[in-house]
């Protein structure tokens, strides 16, 4: 078990790339729509992919692949009227939304509904758990994926364990979440794999342990989870649950970066802006960067306002560095409202 003491937290917290690791390890998997963000027992959690083991026949290809290709072959199926890929589309736009943007609510009803029209029982369930298309009624929704878990449905299992890890219709409780989580865990399911790692980080029902988090990650990394892989990344970078070691940190963050998830690409900018783990390379710093800065990731827009006003990979430029700044600033950075007043703007 890795301690991380109140002295090594303060130190680390000075780093405003630390910040936005705590916040993705804290918030991991969480996209709050709409009303839910203040409403704390409808909070709404990303599961990423929401394949199944026993789905994998109805959409080919479709497990491993990154975002847009998965929604692809979904999408493709869904039209030919395969009821497993509508829900699993419609899944998909309602929990991570395609490259970590907003989810789609439009497109989530769209599919979710066309598979509850035709009978999919965790899709209805869905429905009244998030109120697409049904009056919103969580405790009808852990009704029926209670009957489907008992069934061994990977995927009910492990909104079942998420639902018990964030007081969604029940009593938050950890260590029920556990169990179910882990019986999709055992079947291979990879959210259910990754969620069970947020679990085991949390430090809330269930004794933190941060060697758990790591083993679970590392199975859904395995399978291609691009957040776990982040999360692997994340903690060989803090030092927890495994010694520090920026060179494991930088092949995790690029799995998935190359998978378009923009905090890993932000991590990876870092990296290489500082030469942790990887050489020094502002090439690549601007490079990854401008990926996290394109889906609006407020510290890499600052970071990239950095390069242009110091110059560093870039010619000097503090008209462009101002630009950036500003951008930084409209989507939360902390520090780049300060380095716009130094720059007088």
């Amino acid at each position: 078990m890795v301690t991380v003491t109140a002295t090594k937290l303060s130190i680390l917290w000075t780093n405003s790339w630390f910040q936005l690791a705590v916040l993705t390890a804290i918030f991991s998997g969480c996209l709050l729509l709409f009303d839910f963000c203040r409403d704390p027992g409808g909070a709404l959690y990303s599961f990423h992919w929401p394949l199944s083991p026993q789905d994998s026949k109805s959409a080919p290809g479709s497990e491993l692949a990154p975002y847009p290709e998965r929604a692809a072959v979904y999408e493709k199926a869904a039209e030919q009227g395969d009821v497993d890929a509508a829900r699993n589309l419609g899944y998909l736009y309602l929990m991570d939304g395609i490259l970590g943007a907003p989810p789609d609510m439009d497109k989530a009803f769209k599919w979710i509904k066309v598979a509850a029209d035709k009978d999919d029982t965790f899709a209805l369930a869905l429905q009244y758990q998030y109120g697409l298309g049904q009056a919103k009624d969580p405790i009808k929704a852990i009704s029926i994926f209670e009957v489907l878990a008992m069934k061994g449905d990977a995927l009910a299992e492990n909104q079942l364990g998420f639902s018990f890890s964030k007081g969604l219709g029940v009593k938050e409780d950890d260590t029920q979440a556990v169990p179910w989580l882990k019986k999709a865990a055992d079947q291979g399911y990879a959210p259910a794999e990754y969620n069970l790692g947020v679990v085991y980080g949390e430090n809330a029902g269930v004794t933190q342990d941060f060697e758990q988090e790591m083993a679970w990650d590392r199975k859904a990394a395995d399978q291609g989870d691009a957040k776990a892989e982040n999360d692997l990344g994340f903690m060989y970078a803090a030092g927890w649950g495994a010694p520090l070691d920026d060179t494991q940190a930088a092949i995790w963050y690029k799995k998935a970066a190359d998978q378009g998830l923009a905090s890993a690409q932000g991590f990876l900018g870092d990296l290489y802006f500082n030469g942790h783990g990887v050489p020094q390379d502002y090439t690549q710093a601007l490079y990854w960067d401008q990926k996290a800065a394109d889906q609006k990731l407020g510290i890499s827009q600052k970071q990239i306002g950095d390069m242009y006003a110091r110059g560093l990979g870039v010619p000097k430029d503090i008209s462009e560095a101002v630009q950036w700044y500003k951008k930084a600033a409209a989507n939360g950075d902390l520090d780049a409202p300060y380095l716009l007043q130094k720059l007088g703007d």
